[in-house]
C-alpha cells in the first residue's frame, strides 16, 4: 500500500490501545498510556491517525501541540510494516495543511542528529535547521531543532 491509500482521522480516546501499541513498536522508551491519553484530551493539539478505513488497524499517527500561533511536531509514527512508502509524508503533509486551517504560523520538531531518514523527510516537506538542544533525550543525546514557516 502506498501513503496516499490510507485517510487521516482525528484520533480519540478509544484509539487509545492501538496507539499504546504502535508507540511501542516505533519508540523507545514509549509514551505510557497515561501520556498518550492525556494527549488525546487535549482539544487545542492535533492528533491524527492514519487508517485504511475508519474500522481497519492503526497505519500510522503524528500528534502535534498548538499554543498561539505555534505548533510543535511531538511524534510521528508509522507501523513497521508500512514503512518507506510515503504514509508518514502525507501524514505529516495533511497535518500541516490543518495546522494552516488553525492559523498556527510556524512549526517546530526535535529530532535526533542520527535520524537521517527523518531529517531527510523533513527537508522535503521545508524544515530547516534552526539550532540544537544539548542533553535533550533520555540518553543525554542533543536534539537538533527545525522549523518550517507555515503561512508566510
Amino acid at each position: 500500500m502506498k501513503g496516499s491509500e490510507f485517510s487521516f482521522f482525528d484520533a480519540a480516546v478509544e484509539d487509545l490501545e492501538d496507539l499504546a501499541h504502535l508507540e511501542a513498536q516505533g519508540f523507545e522508551p514509549p509514551w505510557t498510556r497515561e501520556a498518550l491519553a492525556a494527549e488525546l484530551q487535549r482539544q487545542e493539539d492535533l492528533f491524527l491517525l492514519a487508517r485504511a478505513s475508519k474500522e481497519a488497524s492503526l497505519a500510522g499517527y503524528a500528534a502535534w501541540r498548538i499554543c498561539a500561533h505555534e505548533a510543535e511536531l511531538l511524534r510521528v509514527a508509522v507501523a513497521p510494516e508500512l514503512r518507506r512508502r510515503g504514509l508518514a509524508r502525507n501524514l505529516l503533509r495533511t497535518g500541516l495543511g490543518r495546522l494552516r486551517e488553525a492559523s498556527a504560523r510556524v512549526c517546530f520538531l526535535e529530532v535526533r542528529p542520527d535520524n537521517r531518514g527523518a531529517r531527510n523527510l523533513y527537508r522535503a516537506l521545508g524544515f530547516r535547521e534552526v539550532g540544537e538542544r544539548p542533553g535533550y533525550y533520555p540518553d543525554g543525546s542533543r536534539a537538533l531543532i527545525y522549523s518550517l514557516e507555515l503561512n508566510p
